[in-house]
Order: C-alpha cells, then sequence, then structure tokens
C-alpha cells in the first residue's frame, strides 16, 4: 500500500510540473564536449555548468531518481602574444675638412721698380720710400725702431749743442749702422747733410755732416709729410706754442715697432726726434704721437722715439 501511495504522489508531482513549464527534459551533456572561449587581452576562465536529472522507471512499484551533476569544465584561455616592430633609423653623417690657406706676405726688397710711397725690407727693418733720385731711394723707417736720448747735455758742460754733437748721431752712424750686413752696408750710402737754423726761433742749426744714417730736419719733414706752408709763416697762437698741426699730421704719425720698443702698447702713435734745433741750444724739434711738429722742440737729454733715415742705391 506505501508503495502505491508512493507512485500516485511522484506521478501526481510530475504532471503538476510539466503543465506549469517549469521544467523540461534537459539533454545530458557529452562529458568529452568542452566548450572554450578566449579572449585575446586577458586570460579567462568559462564556466559551463551543467545539471542534469534524469529519471529512470523500472516497475510501477519501484521509482528510482537519480541526479547527475556535472562539473563545470574551465579551459584557460591562452595568451595573445603581440609583437612590435620598432623602425630603426640610421644616420649617416659626412665627415666635412675645411683647409685654411694662411697668406704669408712678404714686403720686398728694393729694386729698381721700387716707387715712392713704397713699404720695403731691409737690414731686417721695413722701411718707407720718401724720394727717389739717379737710383738712389730716401728711407725712413716705418715704426718707431728704438728710444733714445738725443744728446746728454748733463753729462757734459756745455752750453749748446748740434746735430753734429748729437750723441745719437754718432750712435746711428756706428753701432746701428754696424748691425747691418756687409751686402747692406754697401748700398748705404754716405750723403752731406745741411743743417739750417730753426725757422721760428733763429737757433742755430751747426756745421753741414756727412752721414749714413740720420734723422730728418724740419724741412724735410714738411717736405715729405707736407704742411710747409705752417712752418714757414709762423703766426698766432702757433708761434706761441712752438707747435702746429696740419691737414697731414696724421701721415706723420708712427707707431714703436713692438713692445720692448716702447715698453707699453700704444694705441696713438709715438714721439720721435728731429735733427734739428728747437727754440734754444739744448733743444731738438720732434714730431708728436698725433702728427704735429713741435719747433719749439723738447731738452736733448729726454728719451724720445728713433726714426732713422738713409739714402740706398736701388
Amino acid at each position: 500500500m506505501k508503495k502505491l501511495l508512493c507512485i500516485l504522489l511522484a506521478t501526481c508531482m510530475v504532471f503538476a510540473l510539466a503543465a506549469c513549464g517549469e521544467v523540461a527534459p534537459a539533454p545530458v551533456p557529452d562529458p568529452n564536449d568542452t566548450t572554450t572561449t578566449t579572449a585575446t587581452t586577458t586570460p579567462t576562465t568559462t564556466t559551463t555548468p551543467t545539471n542534469t536529472t534524469t529519471t529512470t522507471s523500472t516497475t510501477p512499484e519501484e521509482i528510482t531518481t537519480t541526479t547527475t551533476t556535472t562539473q563545470a569544465t574551465t579551459t584557460p584561455t591562452q595568451p595573445t602574444t603581440t609583437t612590435t616592430t620598432r623602425a630603426t633609423t640610421t644616420t649617416t653623417t659626412r665627415a666635412t675638412t675645411t683647409t685654411t690657406t694662411r697668406v704669408t706676405t712678404t714686403t720686398p726688397r728694393p729694386t729698381q721698380t721700387t716707387k715712392v710711397g713704397d713699404i720695403i725690407k731691409f737690414g731686417g727693418y721695413d722701411w718707407r720710400v720718401l724720394d727717389i733720385q739717379s737710383g738712389r731711394a730716401l728711407l725712413l723707417s716705418d715704426k718707431v725702431l728704438e728710444r733714445r736720448v738725443h744728446h746728454n747735455i748733463r753729462e757734459e758742460t756745455i752750453t749748446a749743442f748740434s746735430w753734429a754733437d748729437s750723441k745719437l748721431r754718432a750712435y746711428l752712424n756706428g753701432e746701428f749702422y754696424n748691425r747691418f750686413s756687409t751686402a747692406d752696408r754697401a748700398k748705404i750710402v754716405q750723403v752731406t747733410n745741411t743743417n739750417p737754423n730753426n725757422q721760428w726761433f733763429g737757433t742755430a742749426g751747426g756745421a753741414n755732416t756727412q752721414d749714413r744714417v740720420f734723422l730728418l730736419s724740419l724741412d724735410e719733414v714738411v717736405k715729405y709729410f707736407g704742411d710747409a706752408d705752417q712752418l714757414a709763416k709762423p703766426e698766432g697762437e702757433r708761434e706761441l706754442r712752438g707747435i702746429f698741426y696740419g691737414v697731414n699730421s696724421a701721415s706723420r704719425e708712427a707707431y714703436c715697432r713692438d713692445i720692448s720698443c716702447c715698453g707699453v702698447n700704444e694705441t696713438y702713435g709715438h714721439w720721435w726726434w728731429l735733427r734739428s734745433p728747437g727754440e734754444i741750444n739744448i733743444a731738438a724739434a720732434f714730431v708728436d704721437g698725433l702728427g704735429g711738429i713741435w719747433v719749439r722742440g723738447s731738452d736733448a737729454y729726454n728719451t724720445e722715439g728713433v726714426r732713422p733715415a738713409m739714402w740706398i742705391n736701388l
């Protein structure tokens, strides 16, 4: 009796559930069937749960209910490999070779083609050509070569001196002249220099002299550099001061040959002696650093610049 009641109860439950649509026969999953989902970014696990309810009826007296649960199968997603190719840029640098050519200018030596205004090399110094006569050239050193006293009158008991007595004249025609080679000395011409009185102050110029090396006179400096009219006609402030500048003053400016000559680097010209006397018999005329001519001169024992002059055979 109990078995009959159980069978009836079970049958009623089956029909009730089928009528409500909540229970449908479920297919029996194939345990070998695996569904795998692969993601392209991060590993993902896909789980497929399957619940299977199997009802087996053997006899009306016996109903056996078996419930089989299939465990989820997890298949790991294979990782996606991304390959990045980086472009390589190759830069080729071409070496550039720069060649600097230095041009060396050599001051020419005096020749038959030498002309007034040229700068020539003679005896190791640069010279400016002031005049050319009968195959001879008058040279004046382009730079101040050294600094010397004109005549050290303090060492002697004298009240006057002239170019003929000057210690500077003795030095130029002796020690300085002898520095030249035998070949160069043979080209230097001995000349007779006149030594006129000072044009403004009447100071005696002394006797004529025989010189191989000498200094320019007041007359010669204006003859070759200009402004002779101002020397010839002293007037007003010029005469009072004993000095004049002219339109050609710049051409008379001279710089020291190097720092060993003057002892300092100058941004303007240096004074240089003339052989003419100054205002008094113990003074000598000179040209200042701006090209002005000091007719009144400076005491002969002062140390000023030396620009030697000479006549040579071309």
